[in-house]
């Protein structure tokens, strides 16, 4: 019993520390029950207690019980039949408990030592093989409608492609699983055509498919369209109004220049006028041209000059308002005209007349601006048409009473002195090897594979220059200077049969010299050539209606014009390479550039010109020219100081205050008119043929009564961006009839004409200021009839001359002018019988094509 005692006593202790202790808040213990036993403490019901960091909940109120005796001598409980005795409840106040906070508790990481796996190995598993069920494929294909040629490419799904020559249905030959995305599109176009995909397109294949459908139509390209602007002189006053075409512009007061809104694009020349003069101030205004336009997009081809109406003074007689005038230009440009003021009083009506000398000055005159002022319009010459220098000229104006001019009014004559100062030209500096394009030939009947090649510096100074070849098979001079020899050398082992291509990167480290290149072409074959041409364009060796035949400087091609047809032959395997229709074109004539990469077609239609991509023969743009009529139909492509150009025989150019015939230079890729070659106009050029370097141009022409003559021009550039030629040559007029064929040499220092009435050609050479006869020719030896005329003359890459005559007999002379072959009485189908002027002879040096013939040259 002691140790339950001490047991309970313990509990006692635990609950009463528990429930209030000595001062924890919970209020006075319980007042004795009236049997005289101490009150025993109740028993908590407080929960356990919270976990650290939580708060104490409150404690509820808790309801008074029956002590439990613990003293083992306290007396036996009474009887139950004995009343119980009721004890009064004990009420206990709510104890509340303030929050406990606990601190956070921090555990010191624990780092567990790695544990170690042994490796487990898996026995192998054994998969049973797999049995793919079979892919089903599906075809796509279509139709095509509208192709009219060659050139359509295909691709289906960015992996296969599918060329198409015309109109057919087509189907790809590898199939795409079923459920496969499938998409056709156009990867190349056809020349001269845009082909899209109408139908059928795109979608998943879930069996074959046949509904695509591609149309193609003619591209109508459009014609260059120019801004045309101007400059404005003087304008004082509002009122102007200026007329390009059916479009008019109205000129605010004080402008200084004026453009159009909408672009020029007709075949005429764009011609700008004074439709209304400004009123608010009382000026009139003059309309000029300068004669060629500026920059790529831009015709800023008028100078509007105004003028004051009023009268200079009311003193009688006759005053103007200077008394010198001065013009200045650079080779090449022509200045704008100038005005004089002048005012007449005291006289009405006076007879005024002017009088100019013409060192420099081209015209003046004098207009009427009211009853007592008007204006003298003074214009100098050309530039063209003059020396470098300066040129002083005498205006006389003299007003009188009488149309006779017999009584001068007071102050009657004025002079105005002119000056006119032409400066010499400044050409860009530029690079200028003697040939853009060159052609290697390695055959079992001949090779060339050596080409040597001047360089030289557009502006005449010398220069250092670098070349570098991009390909392994082609060697070049690495460094030289300026009128020095480029080598190049072409090494065709290990190369495939075909045809190859090089550039070789022309610098220089001077500065603002520009850069050039050298495009070279190899083409390798261990095939026999063939001796005949294929599918040859009809009519192309018909006399009576000539065809245009053009040797591509790089490939071993010739081009072939007839109508609106063009066809590329191979000169070594005689096929047919690639065919172009220029639909409502009527080729008039056909130039190539010097490195190949441009055909230029002359339309006779609409006097365009036709831009082409010679490597896929297919239409780059069209530009229709400024010009409605222009004799001759021939074209030349030149290349001076880095630019691209083309010459026309004949064309409408503005100049002044009118428009005249000049045989115009324009950038060959847009037709802008960027200057004119002075005097090929004043006679009617028949055949033009250009040196190999594109500077020097020759023209055989028909001079007065019918006397012909070749015509030589230097082709040059100034610093204000107009290129021009101007005559350094001119052969004697000779007494014959029907200009036969025309050849120059690589540089331009020779040129060779035949004539119908004469047994053999003239050759000329330049001597660096005139155009001299070299020995006559030995005539034929069988040519016994004086009709018995050479037919064809052309210089090969190493200046040699070939010529035959119509009975047959051909010759080769070296570039010394001696003879070097002979052949008489050739057989009829060799390429030597051929109408007069047909034989061309290929870039290589290595082939020669008459009529449908082809053959090696010797």
């Amino acid at each position: 019993m002691k140790r339950l005692r001490s047991g309970l006593a313990v509990l006692n202790l635990v609950v009463l520390t528990a429930c209030g202790g000595d001062g924890g808040g919970g209020g006075s213990p319980a007042a004795a029950p009236s049997g005289g036993q101490p009150a025993s403490t109740p028993v908590s019901t407080v929960p356990d207690a919270p976990a650290p960091g939580a708060s104490t909940p409150a404690v509820p109120d808790q309801p008074a019980s029956t002590p439990v005796s613990t003293d083992p001598t306290a007396p036996s409980q009474p009887d139950p039949t004995t009343p119980p005795v009721t004890q009064p409840p004990v009420t206990q106040p709510p104890v509340t408990q303030p929050p406990v906070t606990q601190p956070p508790v921090t555990q010191p990481p624990v780092t567990q030592p790695p544990v170690t796996q042994p490796p487990v190995t898996q026995p192998p598993v054994t998969q049973p093989p797999v049995t793919q069920p079979p892919v089903t494929t599906y075809a796509v294909g279509g139709t095509v409608t509208g192709l009219i040629g060659p050139g359509l490419v295909l691709r289906l799904n960015n992996a296969a492609d599918l060329a198409v020559e015309t109109d057919r249905a087509f189907s790809f030959s590898a199939g795409l699983p079923s459920g496969t995305a499938y998409t056709v599109t156009v990867q190349r176009q056809p020349p001269r055509q845009n082909c899209t995909v109408q139908a059928a397109g795109s979608g998943t294949l879930a069996s074959d498919v046949a509904s695509v459908r591609i149309a193609c139509a003619l591209i109508s390209h459009p014609p260059m369209q120019l801004n045309v602007s101007g400059t404005v002189n003087g304008l004082k006053g509002s009122g102007l109004v200026l007329a390009l075409g059916s479009q008019q512009i109205a000129v605010p007061a004080g402008a200084t220049s004026f453009a159009f809104p909408t672009p020029w694009n007709t075949g005429q020349t764009p011609r700008v006028s004074v439709v209304s003069h400004p009123t608010s101030a009382g000026q009139r205004c003059l309309a000029t041209s300068p004669g060629a336009n500026s920059g790529p997009e831009t015709a800023n081809i008028t100078y509007i000059d105004c003028v004051d109406t009023a009268p200079l003074s009311t003193t009688p007689g006759l005053t103007v308002d200077r008394a010198s005038v001065d013009f200045v230009a650079e080779e090449g440009e022509t200045p704008a005209p100038q005005t004089v003021r002048g005012t007449v009083q005291g006289t009405t009506p006076a007879t005024v007349t002017v009088q100019v000398t013409n060192s420099g000055m081209a015209y003046g005159y004098y207009t009427t601006l009211s009853p007592q002022a008007g204006m003298l319009v003074l214009s100098p010459k050309s530039s063209l048409d003059l020396a470098p220098g300066v040129y002083r000229d005498t205006v006389t104006v003299k007003a009188c009473e009488d149309a006779g001019c017999t009584r001068q009014i007071t102050g009657s004559p004025r002079t105005v002195d002119v000056t006119y100062t032409i400066k010499p030209r400044q050409t860009p500096r530029a690079l200028l090897p003697a040939l853009r394009g060159v052609a290697f030939a390695v055959t079992p009947s001949g090779s060339s594979t050596t080409r040597s090649i001047v360089v030289r510096e557009s502006s005449g100074t010398s220069v250092p220059w670098q070349a570098v070849s991009d390909a392994a098979w082609l060697l070049a001079t690495p460094s030289g200077a300026s009128n020095g020899s480029l080598i190049l050398t072409a090494n065709a082992a290990g190369l495939t049969d075909g045809f190859h291509e090089a550039t070789v990167s022309l610098t220089s480290t001077t500065p603002g010299v520009r850069a050039s290149a050298i495009r070279v072409g190899l083409y390798k074959s261990g095939q026999a050539s063939a001796t005949t041409v294929s599918n040859q364009l009809p009519n192309v060796n018909d006399y009576s209606r000539p065809g245009v035949r053009v040797v591509d400087p790089v490939r071993p091609l010739i081009y072939s014009a007839v109508g609106d047809t063009i066809a590329a032959h191979h000169l070594y395997g005689g096929q047919r390479a690639a065919t172009l229709t220029l639909t409502g074109i009527a080729i008039a004539d056909l130039a190539v550039s010097g490195d190949g990469r441009r055909l230029y077609v002359l339309d006779d239609n609409n006097t365009g010109i036709t831009v082409i991509d010679a490597a896929t023969l297919t239409v780059v743009r069209q530009n229709a020219l400024q010009a409605n009529y222009r004799q001759g139909k021939r074209i030349a492509a030149a290349h001076i100081a880095g630019e691209d150009l083309l010459v026309l025989t004949e064309a409408e150019m503005p100049i002044g205050e009118t428009i005249r015939m000049a045989a115009p230079v324009l950038r060959a890729e847009t037709g802008l008119i960027l200057g004119e070659v002075r005097e090929m106009w004043r006679v009617t050029p028949a055949m033009l043929q250009m040196s190999g370097d594109g500077r020097v141009l020759y023209a055989g022409t028909i001079g007065t009564s019918g006397y012909l003559a070749a015509r030589r021009f230097d082709l040059r550039a100034n610093g204000k961006g107009m290129f021009f030629g101007v005559t350094t040559g001119i052969s004697p007029e000779l007494n014959v009839s029907s200009l036969q064929d025309l050849a120059v040499n690589q540089d331009g220092s020779r040129v060779v004409v035949s004539y119908s009435t004469q047994p053999v050609p003239f050759v000329y050479r330049f001597d660096g200021s005139a155009l001299v006869q070299e020995a006559a020719i030995t005539p034929f030896s069988n040519n016994s009839m004086p009709n018995y005329h050479t037919g064809s003359v052309k210089f090969d890459i190493a200046d040699r001359l070939f010529m035959n005559n119509a009975n047959q007999d051909v010759r080769v002379y070296r570039a010394d002018g001696t003879l070097q072959n002979q052949w008489l009485n050739v057989p009829y189908a060799s390429v030597w019988t051929t109408p007069a002027g047909t034989l061309r002879l290929s870039s290589d040096g290595l082939r020669m094509i008459g009529g449908n013939a082809l053959a090696d040259a010797p």
